[in-house]
């Protein structure tokens, strides 16, 4: 039963014990033979758990790996969760939590209340950094067997679970003070690209304005020129006129009393005064002094009323014409 149960010092010391009260020779016996199976047996784990503690953990996972396949360890489920366990530590030792992970479970599976197997999951538990998981293993350990090991274990476990989560605060902090500088220089940024189109949009609104205004004066310069032109043609057209006339008189061969009469008669005239010609700021009724905004008003007044399609009168074409002028 001892033997069946994993401990195989109990069952080697009770086979000794029988063998003393037996009074047979020894060797002779079914008891001296299986004595020796077990001694071998112990010898081979004792080696290994001695390769263990010297931390030559590649030759105890070797050697707990061929008493797996022993034939006393194979029949016997409370031995096989024993030496898994065992391999399960030594896993841990190399830093394969994985292998380590397998090994524990299955020796759970075949000796559910194996409290090493729990205690060495917690280990590679907390290799892999499940410390809440290897919490829970070595308290359950713990309140079944309250021992210093098994408490050491725990306060390694809880101390390794608090930094743990101290650490993640500290990561959560960084990174939420990482997302916050993100996220202003984000804004930033997108401020910063707003007002540089809305400056660029005044920019253009401004010269557009611009291009407006000195195109407005061209077209009044244009204006002015073509009514200076046309005041100076009529007065040369006036002058030639005069002049023409004056050679017809000359050439009838009229008398000087009839040209003194002519004079007299020319000095009684009344002196015809010519139309003077309006300014564009005259035509439009507004001072030159004033805006872009005041002379558009008034150009879009007058060009309504004197509209052809709006007004019938003969003055309203003409007018128009001068109005459209001033633009």
């Amino acid at each position: 039963m001892l033997f069946e149960g994993g401990y195989v010092e109990g069952a080697i010391k009770l086979l000794e014990a029988a063998q003393r009260h037996s009074g047979s020779p020894r060797g002779s016996t079914p008891i001296d033979r299986r004595l020796k199976h077990y001694q071998s047996l112990l010898r081979k784990i004792n080696d290994g758990l001695s390769k263990y503690k010297q931390h030559n953990f590649p030759d105890a996972h070797e050697t707990f790996s061929q008493l797996l396949s022993h034939t006393l360890v194979e029949s016997r489920p409370n031995l096989r969760a024993l030496i898994l366990s065992y391999r399960a530590a030594a896993s841990v030792g190399l830093q394969k939590a994985n292998p380590a992970m397998t090994d524990c479970n299955n020796a759970l599976k075949l000796r559910p209340s194996f409290l090493k197997a729990r205690v060495v999951r917690a280990r590679a538990l907390l290799s892999m950094g499940k410390t809440e998981e290897a919490i829970c293993d070595l308290s359950y350990a713990r309140k079944a067997f309250p021992c210093t090991v098994i408490k050491q274990e725990y306060d390694r476990a809880q101390s390794w679970h608090e930094q743990k989560v101290k650490q993640e605060k500290i990561l959560q902090e960084k990174n939420r003070k990482k997302a916050e500088d993100e996220n202003r220089r984000l804004q930033q940024h997108r401020r910063k690209m707003e007002n540089d189109r809305k400056e660029r949009e005044l920019q253009y609104e401004r010269a557009k304005r611009e291009r407006e205004r000195k195109a407005r004066q061209r077209e009044r310069e244009e204006w002015s020129r073509n009514q200076r032109r046309k005041a100076e043609e009529e007065e040369r057209k006036r002058e030639e006129q005069a002049r023409q006339r004056r050679r017809r008189s000359s050439a009838r061969g009229n008398t000087s009393h009839r040209g003194a009469h002519d004079n007299s008669r020319r000095s009684n005239r009344v002196p015809i005064r010519r139309k003077k010609e309006l300014t564009h700021y005259q035509v439009l009724g507004v001072e030159s002094t004033a805006a872009d905004k005041i002379i558009k008003k008034a150009y879009r007044k007058l060009a309504l009323k004197y509209h052809p399609d709006k007004n019938k009168s003969s003055e309203a074409e003409e007018m128009f014409k001068k109005v459209r002028l001033q633009t």
